[in-house]
């Protein structure tokens, strides 16, 4: 999990948009913020393993439930705290690349 830098509060309004392409396996299968076709039904070690593989995920607070990203997502938050980026792989240690990401915050009572 990356810290993004951004802090919200309960009742936040955040946008994101992704984009760029990650490695995920030795072979060199690669895919983008939406991530595989596939998910880790099978062995169901990833984050969010009903989710596509190597997709991005985000989660608030450094105990937060992870949620799905993909390449553009928005949500209220329900929490507030500090929002982290990351991978839905469990084993991460083979995979390079990167996912730019842009997040917009609204507050409520803006």
């Amino acid at each position: 999990w990356l810290e993004s830098g951004m802090t919200v509060t309960s009742g936040d309004t955040l946008m994101f948009t992704a984009q760029g392409t990650v490695v995920y396996s030795p072979a060199g299968y690669a895919c983008g913020p939406a991530g595989t076709t596939w998910n880790d039904s099978r062995e169901r070690k990833d984050p969010m393993w009903e989710r596509p593989h190597a997709s991005l995920i985000g989660r608030i607070g450094e105990t937060g439930t992870p949620f799905f990203i993909g390449d553009r997502y928005s949500f209220q938050t329900m929490r507030g705290g500090k929002v982290f980026l990351g991978i839905n792989d469990y084993w991460h240690q083979g995979n390079c690349g990167k996912f730019t990401v842009n997040i917009r915050r609204r507050s409520p009572d803006l």
